[in-house]
């Protein structure tokens, strides 16, 4: 997908358009992906550093990309010592840091981290609904608007968030999904600025950020 928004002139890395990323999970993949595009010869800890911004749950690489990260951050100096626990597995270590097995204080300052982005922080909200406000194209990939995130969900997709835009909507079950969303978010959009994409194959990447008029070329 990174390759693909990116337009093909020899010694530079410049997207086709501005890209937001609004993340729920496979943060992680995505952060590697654009690392090997972008910043190829820095080690993870260096580009995370790099594109770290001011705002909670938010990276900005180049000023071309930003990632908001709907599930948080978590970040523990504790992370770097897990090889050094009698844990060999991280994930169980997480799990005993969030139940507060863990007592000392540094701990469990770490449990109280662990959480969704939106907990508490409005902020997070705030600049999700923004971009989406101003962005040509929504693109939702394999996220089925689950109702327990209904009150959430209801405060990026709305009327006036996706004014102006095309919403597209990926999922095998894509139909399905997208007359959910009109009927139960109370979305009153135009039919041709709301698609629904059956075909998982690849990533959908809208036809209308390539704009030969404005695009130079120069192939290696």
């Amino acid at each position: 997908m990174i390759a693909g928004l990116l337009q093909p002139i020899k010694g530079e890395r410049k997207l086709f358009n501005n890209v937001n990323f609004i993340t729920w999970n496979y943060d992680i993949n995505l952060l590697a992906s654009i690392k090997t595009y972008f910043y190829p010869k820095l080690n993870f800890e260096v580009f995370i550093a790099k594109i770290n911004s001011n705002d909670s749950c938010k990276w900005v690489i180049d000023n071309q990309i930003t990632i908001i990260n709907m599930n948080g951050y978590f970040y523990s100096k504790h992370l770097g010592l897990l090889y050094n626990l009698d844990e060999l597995n991280s994930s169980d270590v997480l799990k005993k840091i969030i139940v507060g097995e863990y007592r000392s204080p540094s701990f469990v300052e770490d449990a109280e981290l662990v959480k969704f982005a939106w907990e508490g922080n409005e902020k997070v909200g705030k600049i999700a609904s923004d971009k989406m406000n101003v962005s040509d194209n929504v693109v939702v990939i394999g996220y089925t608007f689950p109702l327990y995130n209904r009150l959430t969900d209801l405060k990026y997709f709305n009327n006036d968030t996706l004014n102006n835009t095309t919403l597209y909507i990926q999922d095998p079950n894509s139909k399905t999904v997208a007359e959910g969303v009109k009927e139960n978010f109370g979305i009153k959009k135009h039919s041709e600025s709301f698609k629904s994409i059956d075909d998982c194959d690849s990533f959908i990447i809208p036809s209308n950020i390539f704009k030969p008029d404005t695009l130079r070329y120069s192939f290696a």
